[in-house]
């Protein structure tokens, strides 16, 4: 669908970006592939490059994504919410970019 709603111009709300956190059990069951774990590592490493947190990263990438317009990242605490706060601030690079989505 993402395909069509870019060349129709509609937007795109995605929902959980940060993946559920992939730190709970559901998270291990349904992202266990080893190119899921691959994204994740590289992830972790871009984000402490750049000294800061890997959900910011992870923002900032989506956010960057043609016609995304809000992701609804579900924050459960106020850190959370302050995280999703400080990726306004972050632009990834075309390098940083191309480090995440490098197959």
């Amino acid at each position: 669908m993402t395909p069509l709603c870019r060349d129709q111009n509609i937007a795109l709300i995605p929902w959980s970006p940060l993946v559920r956190g992939t730190c709970d059990d559901i998270s291990k069951i349904l992202y266990k592939n080893p190119a899921d774990i691959d994204i994740i590592d590289r992830n972790a490493q871009l984000a402490e490059r750049l000294g800061v947190k890997p959900a910011q990263t992870v923002l900032a990438w989506v956010l960057g994504q043609p016609g995304i317009t809000a992701p609804i990242v579900g924050a459960a605490k106020l850190s959370q919410l302050q995280d999703a706060r400080g990726t306004m601030d972050l632009a990834l690079t075309k390098d940083d970019r191309f480090y995440l989505e490098k197959q």
